[in-house]
Order: C-alpha cells, then sequence, then structure tokens
C-alpha cells in the first residue's frame, strides 16, 4: 500500500531563492518536477509524465513513473506512481519557482497537450466569458459558529448553479450529499427566485434548474448578494456576495477556491463531541446502530470471544451501551453514566476473551454471588478491573537484615 502525501509546496520555497537543505532539499526537487510537469498539461488533464518514482522498495529505485495533472476544483496538483501506488497532492504551488504558468501565458513555452489539442480540433476556442469572484460566508450552521467562516471562490459565467454548489461544497470541507437551494431575494418572499438541485438526481432525463441556469443569465452584478441553504435538515445557511465581475477573452475558467478564512466545522459529530457529551449515547440507538452489524450484546448469555476481539475499543462501548438503551433488567444496578457503566463491561468482557476458556469460566464463577448472573458477575469483575489500574501498586518489600548467629558460644 503506497504513502498517501499532502504537500504544501509553498514551505520549500525559501525567500531569497534558497532551497532547503538535507532531505527536505530532495522533497522540494521532487515536488517541483510534478509541479512543473503538471503545468504543461490542461487543467483536469491526468498523463504519466516522465518524472520518475521516489521509493526504493527493497533498496531498489521503484521503476515507476508519475501520472498527474491538476485538479480543476481544488486547483490541487495530484499524482500517483503507476507501479507503487505512492501518491499525494500538492497545495499552494502558484507562484512558487515551479510554477510554470507566467512562461506560458507569455509564449516562452507551450503545453504540450493544449497543442496537440489544437492541431487536432479539439481545444475549444476563446471566447468572451465573464469571470466571477465570489465571496461567501456561513451565516448560520447546527452548531456553534467560533469564528467567522469565509471563502472566496472564482468561476466563469459558462458555470451553472450545479458548478456553484460543487465548489461551495468543496471548499466548506463537506462530505454528506445533500440537497440545496439558491434564494435570489429575501428567503420568506413568494417572489423570490428560487433555484434548488441535488448533488444525485433520481431522474436523470429531467435535471434540476440549477443543472441548466448559468451563472451569467443570472443579471449579476458587484456588489449584489443571494443566499444559498445546504441541506433542508439541518440548514446551512450562506449570504454569497458578488465581488467583481470581470469580462475577457479566455476558455472556460474551472472553479476554484481562492482564499479561505476560519476552519470548516464539521458536517457530522465528531466522536470527541459524542465522547464529551454523555446523554448523546441515549441516542446509541439510532445513531450507532450496531447491533444490527454484529448482533446483540446480552451480558447474561455471554459473547462470542472471536467476534468481540475483532471489535476496536469504541465499537464494544458503542456495543454495550446500545444493549443498555434497548433495555435493562429490572434488578439492574442504577446506571448514572452510561459511559462509564459501559467501561466496566467492556473491561471485564475483554479480559475474558483474552483468557483460556476453561481459566475464563472459573474467574467468572468467582464473581457470581448466591442467586445472581453473568450480568451481575460482570459489574463484580468490572469493578475489580478497574479498581485495580487506579490503585498503584504496593512498593517493593525491603530486604530484611536479620542478625547473623555467631558460631561462639
Amino acid at each position: 500500500m503506497g504513502e498517501f502525501w499532502i504537500a504544501d509546496i509553498s514551505d520549500f520555497d525559501l525567500p531569497g531563492g534558497r532551497l532547503p537543505r538535507g532531505q527536505n532539499a530532495r522533497k522540494a526537487r521532487f515536488l517541483g518536477q510534478i509541479v512543473s510537469a503538471a503545468c504543461l498539461i490542461s487543467v483536469g488533464e491526468f498523463q504519466v509524465s516522465a518524472v520518475g518514482c521516489r521509493k526504493r522498495p527493497n533498496r531498489r529505485r521503484c521503476p515507476g513513473k508519475i501520472r498527474l495533472g491538476c485538479d480543476p476544483q481544488s486547483d490541487d496538483i495530484q499524482w500517483a506512481c503507476t507501479q507503487c501506488n505512492d501518491r499525494g497532492t500538492i497545495t499552494n504551488w502558484r507562484q512558487t519557482r515551479w510554477d510554470l504558468s507566467p512562461e506560458l501565458k507569455n509564449g516562452h513555452i507551450i503545453s504540450l497537450s493544449e497543442e496537440r489539442a489544437r492541431r487536432a480540433g479539439r481545444l475549444p476556442a476563446a471566447m468572451p466569458l465573464k469571470i466571477f469572484e465570489l465571496d461567501l460566508e456561513l451565516v448560520y450552521a447546527p452548531v456553534v459558529l467560533e469564528e467567522r467562516v469565509c471563502r472566496r471562490i472564482r468561476l466563469s459565467g459558462d458555470n451553472t448553479l450545479q458548478d456553484l454548489h460543487e465548489i461551495i461544497h468543496l471548499a466548506f470541507d463537506r462530505v454528506e450529499q445533500e440537497g440545496y437551494e439558491f434564494m435570489f431575494g429575501p428567503p420568506y418572499d413568494p417572489e423570490t427566485r428560487r433555484f434548488s438541485g441535488s448533488s444525485v438526481d433520481m431522474d436523470e432525463e429531467l435535471p434540476s434548474e440549477a443543472k441548466v441556469v448559468r451563472l451569467d443569465s443570472l443579471g449579476l452584478r458587484p456588489g449584489d448578494t443571494f443566499g444559498y441553504l445546504f441541506d433542508f435538515s439541518d440548514e446551512w445557511a450562506h449570504q454569497i456576495t458578488v465581488r467583481s465581475v470581470k469580462e475577457m477573452i479566455s476558455r472556460t475558467v474551472a472553479p476554484q477556491v481562492v482564499s479561505r478564512m476560519g476552519d470548516s466545522p464539521p458536517q457530522l459529530p465528531t466522536v470527541e463531541e459524542a465522547w464529551d457529551d454523555d446523554l448523546f449515547w441515549n441516542d446509541a440507538e439510532t445513531t450507532y446502530p450496531l447491533t444490527g452489524l454484529y448482533g446483540p450484546y446480552r451480558a447474561e448469555q455471554g459473547i462470542n470471544t472471536e467476534d468481540w476481539l475483532a471489535l476496536d475499543e469504541l465499537e464494544r462501548h458503542l456495543l454495550v451501551m446500545e444493549a443498555h438503551t434497548h433495555s435493562l433488567p429490572a434488578d439492574h444496578i442504577p446506571v448514572e453514566s452510561m459511559l462509564l457503566h459501559a467501561v466496566l463491561h467492556v473491561q471485564a468482557e475483554s479480559h475474558l476473551a483474552l483468557l483460556e476458556p476453561r481459566k475464563a469460566r472459573a474467574l467468572l464463577k468467582q464473581h457470581v454471588a448466591p442467586g445472581g448472573d453473568r450480568h451481575q458477575a460482570i459489574h463484580r469483575l468490572g469493578q475489580e478491573l478497574v479498581r485495580n489500574q487506579l490503585t498503584p501498586p504496593p512498593a517493593p518489600p525491603g530486604r530484611r537484615t536479620t542478625p547473623r548467629k555467631s558460631g561462639r558460644k
């Protein structure tokens, strides 16, 4: 399995034309070759270059070549070895020493892929285009916004509202695909123009309006504002301001994120947020339906040790909490913290699963109280194991110094 490397190449472009030293110098040369090669092919096109792989498996040079290209949405350069699958992404490469874009524009060098496409008649002709720069601010979210979250986006007028949605999705680092709507007017005004869409149309014969409405058909001017709502359930609301509109003779400009301010809030709750809120586990049945994947956990009946050990630590805790969310025995001890109670179960079950079956049965039998069952024995064993982990071991006894008996009377 190859390594995935995300590199900000501007970190290697030191002031005064200097390069890093040592291992960083080799990294800079390798990444610089990739950037220069990617400049010579059209944006969105990926080709195998003459750049050799950097890897040395078994102390022998990998024979693979680097396949590379520039992503039209993120403007990042992506690369991968054709042999060992070593791969990565290069960010902030423009205006570094390895960026050949100025030489391409001045005609000092040519893009081979564009020249081949031009001679074959496949290169679209330059035409009058409007280039829009839009400022976006996240103004409402289902999470607490501790800072302003803004993005600046550039795209051309022949891009559709669906294209704008997709670059916004990328700009705010979202994962889940949900429905969206652009609003040109007050949100609750029935006269407001609205264009809705989804990332995946169920009926391709009837594409959403957002897929056919071009940006230059909306009559936007600098200073105009409009709204964008993502996810009709959670409601992520954005205000979009037209920063500039420039007319130029050019080919289509791929949508790209120009600048960012503020960290993107997570679209889904993180595991850490879930652990911090003990009340969260009351919804474990619907939020983490592990019971449907691995079968129910029943402390009174025991577990399949192989299946239990195949789970990671978090999955074991969630499975125990789901079981306690469904129902509790009438004689079950009061549970003040579901999270801490799950720790007892996981400690006991994991300890038993690692023992030989005969020793596990004997240990469990020691913790069964008169008239009790396996569930109660798990509580006793878990409390004992947790207590042992929290109690420091006793200090080693000192050497006994008993006086030696003399052989003389």
